[in-house]
């Protein structure tokens, strides 16, 4: 544990509806007003659910509201 650094996650599963991939995004030390999953680790993980969905076809959800 350390007060100076952080690890900044994000941990998705995709598709929403039915589930195929699992992935974690860890993004050690972070630099920027705001080190978190969210901000830092999430956008990774949108482009690689963007490249795995379009290696393997796959079509957006279509979700209720």
């Amino acid at each position: 544990y350390s007060r100076e650094k952080v690890v900044a996650y994000f941990i998705g599963y995709f598709p929403a509806t039915n589930p195929r991939f699992v992935a974690g995004i860890m993004v050690d030390n972070p630099r920027g007003p705001n080190p978190y999953g969210g901000t830092v680790s999430a956008p990774y993980f949108k482009e690689l659910v963007e490249r795995v969905a379009f290696y393997y076809r796959l079509e957006p959800d279509k979700l209720s509201k």
